[in-house]
C-alpha cells in the first residue's frame, strides 16, 4: 500500500507508467521538493487533495501490476564509506572579499608550481594598481604583508631577467601565515551557489550539472534556514526542478527569482491574491503545476501582464540608450579603404625597424636599461621624421639643448639641412599643459621623459586621442624593478613599443627591439651605434 509517508522509499521504474500517473509523480516531487518540505501538502487543500488522488490511482494501476510493480523493497547493505573531515567553516563570510585577501589568495597559489615571468608580472601590475587606486594603503589590513609579498615578486622576476629564465618555481617562506589569512575568509555560501546557477544560462545538456546544484542548494537551505539569501534559494531550486523534470528543455536563468521577487504591482497582486500563491512565490514557483488549473490560470494571465509592461518599458529604454550608439558602427563593406591619417614612409633601416607609419592617434614610446641609448634613437627618429618633411617639437627635459651632450646627439644623428624642421625646447613649465599647448604646432613631439611631467595615468591616452594629426614620441624611465615609472597603462595605449637593451659599456652592441609594433614586424632588432637592423640569420 503506498501512502505518502512511504512514497520516495519505493524506489519506482516510471517509465512503463500511463502519462497521467508520471505527471503525477513529477507534480509530487516538484511541489515537495522530494517531500522534505511538507508545509505544501499540510497547508494547502488543493495540493494536498491532488496529491492524495495521485496515490489512490498509483494503487488502483499497482494492483493490476504486481509482477512488475510490487516488488519486494529490499535494501542493498552499502559499506560506509570514509569521509574527509570538512574544511573548517572561514571566520569571515562576506559577499565579497576585500581586494588584499584576493591578492593574498592569489599569491599563495604561487607556492611550490613554476611560472613564467607573463604571470608573476601580472600579479605585480595587480598589487601596484591597487596601491595606485588607494584601494591598499599602509593603513589597510594585512598592509606589511601585501608589501613583502610585492618586494618577494620583484626580486623573482628581476632573477629571472638577469639569469634569462622563463619559468621559476617559487617557494614562500611565510607560506603558513598567509594560508592562515587567507583561509579566514570566505565568499558566502549562498552567493556562491547563486553564482553557479547564473553561469548554468542557457546552456544544453546540463541536466548532470542542475541536479547537482539542485542537491547543494537543497542540503544547504537544510542546514541554513535562515540565510540571507533563503528566498532567492527557494526560486531557483523551482526553476532547477522544472528543468530537470523537462518542462523546460533548457536552463534559462529567472531574473524576477534573483531580483529578490521585485515583481509589477500586477503580478504582486495576483501572487498575493491567497495564501497558495504566496507560498508558492516564497518558495520560488511564480508558475502553477497543471494540476492547480484555476491558481495557473491566475498567476499566467498576471505575469502576461506584467511582462507585457515590463517589455514595453525595457524596449523604451533600449531605445534611449542606443540614441547615438548606432551611428557609431559601419558595417563591413562600406569601411573605406583608404588611411582615416597621412601615411609616412622613413627611409633607410629606420624605416624598416618602425614600418609604414600612419599619422593619426600613433604614440611610439621608448624605455630600457640605463645608457642603453634611449636619446640617441630618439634623435634618429626626430631625423627620419625630417627626412619625411614632418616639423618636429623636442622637449629635452633631461638636459639643457646647449649642453656639450645634446650638441654632440644633434651633430652625431641630425643632417644640417633638416633643423630648420626640429626646434628645441628645454621646459615644460605647466607641465602636461604645455605639450598640450604645443600638440597643435607640430607634426610631431618627442619628450625626454615622462616622467619630468608629473602627469596622470590617463594623460598619456587623451593626448593622443585629443591631437589625432600629431605623432607622440616618448621616452620613459624606470622603476628599480625595471617597471617604466607612472604605470604601465602608456604600453597599451601605443602603437608601438620599443624596449633598448645595453649589451656592454661600449654602447657599439646596444640595441632596441620593437615589442609591439601595429605598423610593421614585432621583435626586430635594431643596433643603435650602426644604425642598421641585425640579421639573426648571421
Amino acid at each position: 500500500m503506498i501512502t505518502t509517508k512511504n512514497y520516495l522509499q519505493q524506489n519506482f521504474d516510471t517509465s512503463n507508467w500511463p502519462k497521467n500517473l508520471i505527471d503525477g509523480h513529477n507534480f509530487v516531487t516538484g511541489s515537495t521538493l522530494n517531500f522534505k518540505h511538507l508545509e505544501m501538502y499540510d497547508e494547502d487543500s488543493v495540493i494536498k487533495n491532488a496529491i492524495d488522488l495521485h496515490v489512490k490511482q498509483l494503487n488502483e494501476y499497482l494492483a493490476t501490476k504486481p509482477s512488475k510493480s510490487t516488488k519486494a523493497n529490499t535494501k542493498k547493505v552499502i559499506k560506509q564509506k570514509k569521509v574527509k573531515a570538512p574544511k573548517s567553516k572561514p571566520s569571515n563570510e562576506l559577499e565579497v572579499l576585500p581586494i588584499q585577501v584576493t591578492l593574498i589568495k592569489r599569491y599563495i597559489g604561487l607556492h611550490k608550481k613554476s611560472h613564467n615571468r607573463k604571470k608573476i608580472m601580472g600579479l605585480i601590475d595587480a598589487i601596484q594598481k591597487a596601491i595606485f587606486d588607494k584601494r591598499i594603503n599602509k593603513n589597510t589590513q594585512y598592509a606589511n604583508q601585501i608589501d613583502g609579498m610585492q618586494k618577494k615578486l620583484i626580486k623573482v622576476y628581476n632573477t629571472m631577467l638577469t639569469d634569462k629564465i622563463t619559468t621559476i618555481e617559487i617557494e614562500l617562506s611565510n607560506y603558513s601565515e598567509l594560508k592562515v589569512i587567507a583561509d579566514s575568509y570566505g565568499a558566502l555560501k549562498s552567493v556562491n551557489l547563486v553564482k553557479r546557477y547564473i553561469a548554468m544560462d542557457g546552456e544544453f545538456n546540463t541536466k548532470e550539472k542542475a541536479q547537482k546544484l539542485y542537491n547543494d542548494i537543497d542540503r544547504f537551505i537544510n542546514i541554513n534556514p535562515k540565510d540571507k539569501y533563503e528566498t532567492t534559494l527557494y526560486a531557483i531550486a523551482g526553476e532547477l526542478k522544472r528543468f530537470l523534470d523537462g518542462s523546460n528543455s533548457t536552463l534559462t536563468i529567472n531574473e524576477v527569482a534573483l531580483s529578490g521577487f521585485n515583481f509589477s504591482k500586477y503580478a504582486r497582486k495576483a501572487l498575493h491574491a491567497g495564501k497558495r500563491a504566496t507560498d508558492y512565490v516564497k518558495k520560488g514557483y511564480n508558475k502553477v503545476k497543471p494540476h492547480i488549473t484555476n491558481a495557473k490560470a491566475v498567476v499566467k494571465e498576471a505575469a502576461k501582464k506584467s511582462y507585457t509592461k515590463l517589455d514595453e518599458k525595457l524596449a523604451k529604454m533600449q531605445q534611449e540608450n542606443l540614441k547615438g550608439v548606432t551611428d557609431l558602427f559601419v558595417k563591413g563593406n562600406q569601411i573605406s579603404q583608404e588611411p582615416k591619417g597621412k601615411t609616412i614612409k622613413l627611409q633607410g633601416d629606420i624605416g624598416k625597424f618602425l614600418g609604414e607609419l600612419e599619422q593619426n592617434e600613433l604614440a611610439i614610446t621608448l624605455e630600457g636599461d640605463q645608457g642603453a641609448g634611449k636619446s640617441q634613437l630618439q634623435y634618429q627618429i626626430v631625423n627620419a621624421f625630417a627626412d619625411a618633411g614632418l616639423k618636429n617639437g623636442v622637449f629635452t627635459l633631461e638636459m639643457a639643448r646647449n649642453t656639450v651632450p645634446n650638441n654632440a646627439f644633434i651633430n652625431q644623428y641630425i643632417s644640417p639641412t633638416n633643423l630648420p624642421k626640429i626646434e628645441f625646447a628645454e621646459q615644460a613649465p605647466e607641465g602636461i599643459a604645455t605639450i598640450r599647448k604645443a600638440a597643435p604646432l607640430f607634426d610631431a613631439i618627442f619628450i625626454d621623459s615622462w616622467g619630468k611631467l608629473k602627469a596622470e595615468k590617463d594623460d598619456f591616452d587623451k593626448l593622443r586621442k585629443d591631437f589625432p594629426n600629431t605623432i607622440f614620441v616618448v621616452i620613459f624611465q624606470r622603476t628599480g624593478a625595471k617597471i617604466i615609472r607612472g604605470g604601465t597603462n602608456p604600453l597599451y595605449d601605443a602603437g608601438i613599443n620599443i624596449e633598448l637593451f645595453k649589451v656592454d659599456d661600449t654602447f657599439e652592441n646596444n640595441y632596441a627591439k620593437t615589442t609591439k609594433n601595429r605598423y610593421g614586424k614585432t621583435g626586430l632588432k635594431y643596433n643603435i651605434s650602426k644604425k642598421q637592423l641585425i640579421d639573426e640569420n648571421k
